[in-house]
């Protein structure tokens, strides 16, 4: 596989897919957490959930 032909535009657009995947799938657990009150496991908060309310 040649990396020179990859651009910096598409390294850029995969990045910020890459993350908002994980905004996404932060944000169902955060709704299937406030669903489901009783969950016997809470995950710690993280400081970007933190940073975020």
């Amino acid at each position: 596989m040649t990396f020179h032909s990859i651009s910096f535009d598409q390294v850029a657009l995969a990045l910020m897919t890459c993350l908002a995947v994980r905004e996404v799938l932060l944000y169902l657990r955060e709704r299937r957490a406030e669903r489901l009150p009783a969950a016997p496991t809470k995950a710690p908060q993280t400081s970007a959930q933190r940073s975020r309310k």
